[in-house]
């Protein structure tokens, strides 16, 4: 849940960059899901993006431009409380 929309807004904009750098593309994000038959499960946001190998991902996650970043989505949602 995102806690500081602020924060988020600034990670969601250098986000983009890095992920069009490693060669990702969002294939779902934001409140653009849909689950046709419910469940237990309602997330209030789902980001889905696919790279295209894993060592592509990996290179994402791993680049120290993207550390910086990890610790900004942290802070703006409720898992960094």
């Amino acid at each position: 849940m995102i806690t500081e929309p602020a924060i988020f807004e600034e990670y969601r904009i250098k986000v983009g960059p890095m992920i069009d750098k490693y060669g990702g593309r969002y294939l779902t994000k934001g409140n653009a899901h849909h689950f046709p038959e419910g469940g237990h499960w309602e997330p209030q946001r789902v980001v889905v993006i696919e790279f295209p190998d894993k060592h592509s991902l990996a290179a994402c996650y791993n680049s120290p431009e993207y550390q910086p970043l990890i610790k900004l989505r942290k802070q703006a949602m409720l898992e960094g409380l």
